[in-house]
């Protein structure tokens, strides 16, 4: 340091010396460094089984830490590398091994400047004459006592010595037979120790005593006891997501996922032929834990091509819970298993995805299908998995495939993959092409937002809107609260669709609500040109109602005859679910006869209707309505009825001989005749097959009724081309059935055509061609691109151009193969300034023609007459003429008006039940997006009952499905499919059906 400030001196001068000290002090080391040691300190004590002796506390230096030395006067020594400018001293300790008495512990720093910094403490070892048997306290106790478990918590000191700690117990104070893990402690301080028992059985009363020992001897607690607590049963939790596999002519097997919840739990089906006799089991299978555990269930000795409803059950002795009710359908004997087959059936396109629908027959084995797509014939690697819609192994069903996240303005190529056990088949490859985007920078805006409906309970409100996001990505939620001022609360929505181009659909849920209580809210959309806010709207939710006995009221009677009536009445089950049924008799004090029942559930009233059957002709009949629920039962006052006199025998309807078929074509017929309903209510319909020997039901149900002969029309669809069909029509009412022979027809064969066939385009320009009949999509080839092109512009629309002057032929072909030819000509283009056409013919150079035109002084119209003997060339004139430089007349396509819907007539009602019913038909979209649902009710005038909505796009026929449900059992319908978009709404004639009795 010295000569540092020497050299400061010598070169700043002596008025610097103190600031060069004081530089040179921090330069060389500085202050020495702080030790702030909080343990070892002076006169404390320790047991002679220690050692070492572990250091607390820290040291410091301004300038940073190099070295740490610990040593003690008894000859240990040990030195550390440290840095910085505080070092924590915990994890550095002191060798006292095998010493007793008196020892000086000494704590050495040293900083990168050399100075240093001592801190010296003494000691006092114990001798080892005092170490002993362990010791443990007062405090022995058991704590933390669960069903299976209790720790057990105590003080004990070694004594110097290692100890060992451990409980022994049992369920009686004389047979403390099983012990306990161990703990080991050290050191002549007393500590604290907890054991943990475990294994132990709940609602049981322990008894225990804690045992420590050591070199020096054993000391064991007093005899304690505890009790475990009860045991607490979680009920079991049924997946919902139970589904049935491997379905045969006699067995299936259900799968699924149920929790125990901690309790030894068992797991077995009901099953039976109708949702009233589930009255079989399976074998049953017991589970434990708490986690979900897979379920396997097999049913075996089904009969063939029946139908078996079941439910899962899973009881843990004090609780049973039990699945909804499901079915399935086990396959018919006759299905041979075999390799599955597919065919592509149409699609559904648009910017961004691809929507292909396929037709699989599974030939009687379990099949699974995928699509296999891609931009090239030979490039289809990306794989979806399909949807089958139906289990049903023995039928050919339809399958769905979903490919998405498309480019738009791309063609497409795809086939589906069905595979069974029996091998796999592939469909023959498609291509379907997605329109361009029409979004632009141009046509970006604010998103447009409009409220649409809500669906409300107790303590929800679920609001849908319809949104555009005007070609920007969209944001939209909702805010709402119990005043309009103070619509605080957001919830983010959910927009249906990606298309940014297109109103899509938003749903936004408020959940949490109070019962009883008005809500305002609006919806709000943001995207990056603005944020658009919908109208204020509100929403009330429903009142709460506590489950109490249910309602009955509103008893009354109709259609009433000689053996049965209808009774209806209206009951409330009063927020719980049950059954409502009649009790009826002959004297009004003995109502022993029960009728069938009906399901009852919520808080609303609702009009049930029950069948009584089986009564006597012009008889008296008393009735009560009765509805019970978990809580109990209300019954109505006691009615009666009295039925018809016994009416004669009805008569059977009758067919005329004229049956006729009209409309063949490759896929549909439709048959005539007149029928008879001779005072019943009649069904018609036919039946059909490609045998006389084998004819089943097809087409749709016609009831007729009243007298007289009556027109009837029978459509049937899905046949195959150029086949023979055989036929008979039935009429069928209570008074009997009449058929008619069988009679046969032939379909037309499938061919394709264009419009028009023969096409002329010159060169540069384009023409539009369309083609229909086949099979849709098509695809069009020229025999010579580099005379004209052919591009497939839509789907059923070919767009030609012109390349070269010459001749080609387009081949037109449909998704079958089936083709069509258009013969197309490209003329030679002609010379656009066209002075050479009217040079050539001249041999004059001058322009004579006019001036010879007029031989006649007067202006009379004669010349044009007298012009043509002239000799000069009178055709040039047409050749000049017609070449026009301007390109108008060229048929660029236009943009084809907007067509309603079309429903077809093949609409069917099947899956009856006693509750519900499924409609199916066929809608064309006609290229605009259309929204198909059925619209019923029990009779055609309050067919006021709405389905869910389908929303369909393309300019194919394609299938709907729709449920309809609740409805009562033994009861007839009416219902119409409807169909509108942009250009129109179109709805189908009114059919009927009728439920399955209870």
């Amino acid at each position: 340091m010295e000569t540092a400030v020497k050299r400061c001196m010598n070169a700043l001068g002596a008025v610097l010396v103190i600031l060069c000290t004081m530089y040179a002090g921090a330069a060389f080391g500085g202050s020495a460094p702080v030790i702030s040691q909080t343990s070892p300190v002076d006169n404390q004590k320790y047991s002679a089984s220690t050692n070492s002796i572990s250091l607390t506390g820290n040291v410091t230096d301004d300038v940073g830490l190099k070295e740490l030395t610990l040593s003690t006067d008894k000859g240990w020594q040990k030195t550390y590398s440290i840095s910085g400018k505080k070092v924590d001293l915990s994890g550095y300790a002191f060798d006292v091994k095998d010493v007793s008495g008196q020892v000086k512990l000494t704590t050495l720093v040293t900083n990168t400047g050399g100075q240093t910094k001592t801190l010296t403490v003494t000691l006092s070892i114990d001798t080892a004459s005092s170490q002993g048997p362990p010791e443990i306290g007062d405090s022995v106790q058991s704590d933390d006592i669960t069903e299976k478990s209790s720790n057990i918590k105590a003080k004990v000191h070694p004594r110097g010595n290692s100890t060992t700690v451990y409980v022994m117990f049992g369920v009686s104070q004389g047979s403390l037979v099983t012990k306990s893990s161990q703990q080991t402690i050290t050191g002549d301080s007393e500590q604290s120790v907890t054991i943990s028992l475990t294994g132990l059985s709940a609602d049981t009363t322990y008894y225990y005593k804690l045992y420590a020992e050591n070199t020096k001897g054993k000391k064991e607690s007093d005899s304690k006891s505890f009790k475990t607590a009860k045991s607490k049963v979680s009920d079991p939790v049924i997946n919902s997501s139970f589904s049935v596999s491997d379905v045969t002519s006699s067995s299936a097997k259900i799968t699924g996922k149920v929790n125990p919840n901690g309790t030894s739990t068992t797991v077995y089906a009901a099953y039976g032929v109708s949702t009233g006799s589930l009255t079989s089991q399976t074998t049953q299978t017991v589970i434990t834990g708490g986690d979900e555990k897979d379920i396997s269930i097999s049913l075996t000795g089904l009969t063939a091509a029946t139908t078996y409803y079941y439910k899962i059950v899973a009881d843990n002795g004090k609780t049973k819970k039990e699945s909804a009710v499901d079915n399935f359908k086990t396959i018919a004997e006759t299905c041979s298993q075999t390799a599955p087959v597919v065919g592509l059936y149409s699609t559904s396109v648009d910017e961004n995805y691809c929507y292909v629908y396929a037709k699989v027959q599974p030939k009687c084995s379990t099949t699974s299908t995928y699509v296999l797509y891609g931009t090239a014939q030979g490039s289809m690697t990306t794989k979806v998995s399909g949807y089958l819609g139906s289990a049903d192994l023995d039928k050919e069903i339809f399958g769905y495939y979903y490919m998405t996240g498309l480019t738009p303005g791309t063609t497409y190529y795809y086939k589906v993959v069905a595979v069974n056990a029996k091998g796999t088949t592939e469909s023959a490859v498609g291509t379907c092409k997605t329109p361009e985007n029409t979004c632009s920078s141009s046509n970006t805006a604010a998103p447009a937002v409009s409220l649409y409906s809500t669906s409300v309970d107790e303590n929800y409100c679920y609001v849908y809107a319809k949104v555009n996001p005007k070609c920007s990505s969209t944001t939209s939620y909702i805010l709402y609260g119990t005043a309009q001022g103070s619509m605080t609360t957001k919830n983010s929505g959910y927009l249906g669709s990606s298309d940014l181009d297109k109103e899509t659909y938003g749903y936004y849920y408020m959940t949490g609500l109070n019962p009883n209580t008005t809500y305002y809210y609006k919806v709000v959309a943001v995207n990056a040109k603005g944020t658009t806010e919908s109208a204020v709207s509100t929403c009330k939710t429903n009142a709460s109602l506590c489950q109490t006995v249910p309602a009955v009221s509103g008893v009354t009677t109709d259609s009433i005859t000689d053996s049965s009536a209808t009774v209806k009445a209206t009951v409330n089950a009063k927020g719980g679910t049950g059954n409502a049924y009649v009790m009826s008799g002959t004297n009004q004090t003995s109502l022993t006869t029960k009728s069938s029942q009906v399901p009852i559930s919520g808080t609303n009233d609702s009009t049930i209707s029950i069948s009584l059957t089986s009564l006597s002709a012009d008889n008296t009949t008393y009735f009560k309505v009765v509805a019970e629920n978990e809580r109990g039962k209300a019954e109505s006052s006691v009615y009666s009825i009295k039925t018809k006199a016994k009416e004669a025998a009805k008569a059977a309807p009758t067919i005329a001989e004229d049956v006729d078929t009209k409309d063949i074509t490759d896929a549909s017929a439709s048959m005539t005749c007149k029928v008879n309903p001779n005072g019943n209510s009649t069904t018609v319909y036919a039946m059909v097959g490609t045998s006389s020997s084998s004819l089943t039901q097809q087409g749709s149900q016609i009831p007729l009724s009243g007298t007289g002969q009556q027109g009837v029309l029978i459509s049937v669809y899905y046949l195959t081309q150029n086949t023979t069909y055989y036929f008979k029509l039935v009429a069928e009412s209570s008074g009997g059935k009449a058929e008619t022979k069988v009679f046969s027809f032939k379909t037309t064969a499938v061919h394709v055509s264009v419009n028009p066939s023969t096409l002329e385009v010159k060169v540069g320009a384009s023409g539009n061609v369309t083609a229909s009949g086949g099979t849709a999509p098509y695809t069009a080839v020229s025999s010579n691109t580099q005379i004209a092109t052919a591009l497939m512009s839509r789907d059923d629309l070919v767009t030609i151009s012109g390349v070269a002057s010459g001749s080609a032929t387009i081949t037109v072909k449909d998704s079958k193969g089936v083709s069509t030819t258009v013969s197309v000509t490209v003329p030679a283009a002609s010379p656009t300034p066209t002075p050479k056409a009217t040079a050539t013919p001249t041999p004059t150079p001058t322009p004579t023609p006019k001036a010879t035109a007029t031989p006649t002084p007067t202006p009379t119209p004669t010349p044009k007459a007298t012009a043509t003997p002239t000799p000069t060339p009178t055709p040039t004139p047409k050749a000049t003429a017609t070449p026009t430089p301007t390109p108008t007349p060229t048929p660029t396509p236009t943009a084809s008006a907007k067509l309603p819907p079309t429903i077809a007539e093949n609409i069917k009602s099947q899956d009856i039940t006693t509750t519900s019913a499924t409609v199916t038909g066929q809608v064309n979209p006609k290229d605009s997006s259309t929204t198909v649902y059925a619209m019923y009710g029990t009779s055609d005038t309050t067919m006021t009952s709405k389905t869910s909505v389908t929303t369909l796009t393309g300019i194919s026929q394609q299938d709907v499905s729709f449920s309809l449900k609740p409805l009562s059992a033994d009861t007839t319908y009416y219902f119409k499919l409807v169909a509108e978009n942009a250009a129109g709404k179109v709805e189908s004639k009114v059919f009927t059906l009728k439920t399955s009795k209870k």
